[in-house]
């Protein structure tokens, strides 16, 4: 049975069973992402100074350090990275490190903490590696317009005779047709 949902309050993750120090397991690991991702239902970013750095994130988002997960899991840095990975792999998560921290985003994040009154999208939410390809996609479409529009305004300096290296070529043009070049000295047989 895999529809329909399991209340849990927040308050069940300051309870004194879960605080309990210990070695998450890889499901505990995986809850413990699920509510820690910020939850506010808001299009705006929400900043945050962590570790000196403000840290902007959104909903299903959780700027989360190696080291720190490590500590809060009890786990070795190897095992953190290994099932960061494993979770990207599974397209459960992404990370960027843009800000100095990893930012990991849950993928289908709405599947675990939907937003009240907010009707449920009968797709299976966004393919965060389809849009991420896509984006890869117009970017190397954008360099390559941008490449054509740089050489195209390269050519057009060079036609009004300001490109780089035309002063010198203009002036060795002028000088030559006051003084002809000299024809090459030597005894020719």
């Amino acid at each position: 049975m895999e529809e329909g949902f399991l209340r849990l309050s927040r308050r069940f993750f300051s309870n004194e069973m879960w605080k309990v120090a210990r070695e998450f397991s890889e499901c505990e690991a995986w809850l413990d992402l699920i509510q820690s991702a910020r939850f506010d239902a808001t299009d705006e970013a929400y900043s945050e100074l962590i570790g000196g750095r403000e840290i902007s994130y959104t909903r299903g988002q959780y700027p989360a350090s190696i080291s720190f997960l490590m500590k809060r899991w009890k786990w070795s840095e190897k095992k953190v990275r290994y099932f960061l990975s494993k979770l990207k792999k599974k397209g459960m998560i992404t990370t960027c490190n843009q800000q100095g921290m990893t930012v990991i985003t849950l993928c289908n994040y709405d599947d675990y903490n939907p937003i009240k009154d907010k009707p449920k999208d009968n797709g299976k939410g966004i393919d965060n590696n389809k849009e991420i390809n896509d984006l890869k996609v117009s970017m190397g479409e954008l360099r390559a317009e941008l490449r054509a529009m740089s050489q195209k305004m390269d050519d057009k300096i060079e036609d009004l005779g300001q490109g780089r290296g035309n002063k010198k070529k203009k002036d060795k043009e002028i000088i030559n047709n006051i003084i002809p070049p000299t024809p090459p000295q030597g005894g020719g047989t």
